[in-house]
């Protein structure tokens, strides 16, 4: 292959081609490697080139073509034709591109093998998985952990969320469990005899993603495909990228004292109606605790729901603007992800494959790139429609007073008949006697104690998970509760 310079005066300076022999066919590492070394109109123009399907493949142009023959005398005596008009080359369609599904489509094909590698290798698996809602799903767990409650960066005390994927109506569904659901899969009997109970909050550090995929798994049905171990300040960072949110506050919020990046900020109102929050107000949105908390609006998990739903909407308007902004994401998520902020249970290189559909810096004939400036002066043909989420089916498995139900707090237990008529002996007996701390989460209906938490101790959340997911919603019991 022989290389070619050339001056470029639509994505201006040098751009550096190799023209393509008959297969078209170019070596995807060496091209992987030009893309994340490239810049300026050389990546901008290899960007858009994988936009276009086949445009590897230079069309075969003949010369009369471009240059039809004109005032061709005929034989014999017969006047010549009329002159024809020059036919302009025959250029290929421009298909429509969904950036989303570029970048997912990697990511999909390897949730799937690795479903099919759990279940041979893990008797369990087929067990904690419920089918029926995994299948047509890619899903995520966001293991997001800050510093509150004596609890430091090093302890890991945070909470998962599940972002899955509907792949049929590509919408994002959620379900976030509360940190302080109980969790005997971490537990221990003691030598006196007793068991030390352990929260949610606590499975990372005690047992990394493998635990974090057991224990969500059998708690949700969901099947985790990936994982992501977040510190809070990756999302102080993206939202410095970003800019300030247009966020709809539904109340006004007195918010406590919360520390973000090892430094403490005080309390603070955040108004009802209408706001333009930068990135501090937006973090103290998130993660500062209401300090007179009166129902559901009062818990972070609905206030951060709120908060990404704005995120989703500025972020569409900026990829629309300007889908080289995705490439601005992928550069901040590596520089996360190398400084140990961000924590993938997955081969990183995934990413590049993604970003690779958009747009690895393959190089291209000259014919092509006149289609790729075609694609970037014509952005009709991108489809850069973010995914949305679908407010009917975002889950807060909390005490039904602050979200979803499917687990009621231990002093409720003890308070209230009804409640304390759903339990098992053994809980009832624990929360009575001041065993559990009052604000201890517990499944309805869960025994501890069982061999099988499937079926008799997380069985309340995954019907809730399940019926909602599948629209098949059944209303939770609501219940006083004076402690958040």
């Amino acid at each position: 292959m022989e290389p070619i310079s050339e001056i470029d005066p639509i994505l201006g300076g040098k751009v550096n081609f190799i023209r393509l022999g008959e297969s078209g066919a170019i070596p995807p590492d060496a091209s992987r490697r030009r893309f994340l070394l490239g810049g300026g109109a050389a990546v901008a123009a290899g960007f858009a080139s994988l936009l276009v399907p086949g445009l590897l493949r230079t069309p075969r142009v003949e010369s009369n073509q471009h240059f039809p023959p004109t005032n061709i005398p005929s034989k014999g005596d017969q006047p010549p034709l009329p002159p024809t008009a020059t036919a302009e080359p025959t250029k290929p369609p421009v298909k429509e591109v969904k950036l989303t599904n570029e970048l997912l489509k990697p990511f999909v094909e390897q949730a799937y093998r690795k479903r099919a590698e759990r279940e041979r290798n893990d008797p369990e698996y087929s067990k904690r998985v419920d089918k029926e809602l995994s299948d047509n799903t890619v899903n995520a767990v966001l293991w997001v952990y800050w510093e509150e409650h004596g609890e430091s960066y090093a302890n890991y005390g945070g909470s998962p969320t599940v972002i899955s994927y509907d792949l049929k109506t590509g919408k994002i569904r959620s379900v976030s469990l509360s940190r302080d659901i109980r969790t005997p899969n971490l537990e221990k009997r003691q030598s006196d005899g007793r068991v030390q109970t352990m929260y949610m909050r606590h499975v990372y550090r005690e047992g990394k993603f493998d635990q974090v995929r057991e224990v969500v798994e059998e708690a949700t049905g969901l099947a985790i495909d990936y994982q992501m171990v977040i510190k809070d300040t990756v999302i102080r960072d993206l939202l410095d990228k970003v800019g300030p949110l247009d966020v709809q506050v539904q109340k006004d919020h007195l918010t406590g004292p919360f520390k973000l990046g090892g430094q403490e900020y005080g309390p603070k109102l955040i108004k009802a109606g209408p706001q333009q929050m930068d990135t501090l107000t937006a973090m103290r949105f998130i993660l500062a605790e209401d300090e007179n908390p009166d129902g559901k609006q009062d818990e972070r998990s609905y206030r951060k729901n709120v908060l990404v739903k704005a995120l989703l909407k500025k972020l569409q308007s900026k990829v629309k603007e300007n889908y080289f902004f995705v490439k601005e994401l992928y550069d901040l998520m590596q520089t996360e992800i190398d400084q140990g902020m961000m924590q993938p249970d997955f081969d990183r290189n995934l990413l590049s494959v993604g970003m690779g559909n958009l747009g690895n810096l393959f190089t291209i004939g000259l014919s092509g790139l006149g289609l790729a400036k075609e694609l970037l002066l014509n952005r009709s043909n991108v489809d850069t429609t973010i995914p949305e989420a679908d407010p009917q089916k975002e889950i807060i498995i909390h005490d039904p007073y602050w979200g979803d139900g499917g687990v009621n707090r231990a002093h409720n237990i003890v308070n209230f008949q009804h409640v304390r008529g759903m339990q098992v002996e053994s809980i009832r007996d624990e929360a009575q006697n001041g065993f559990l701390p009052q604000h201890m989460l517990i499944p309805d209906g869960g025994d501890p104690y069982t061999s099988d938490r499937v079926n008799k101790y997380w069985q309340s959340i995954r019907k809730l998970v399940k019926n909602k997911l599948l629209g098949r919603g059944e209303p939770s019991t609501t219940v006083t509760s004076s402690i958040q």
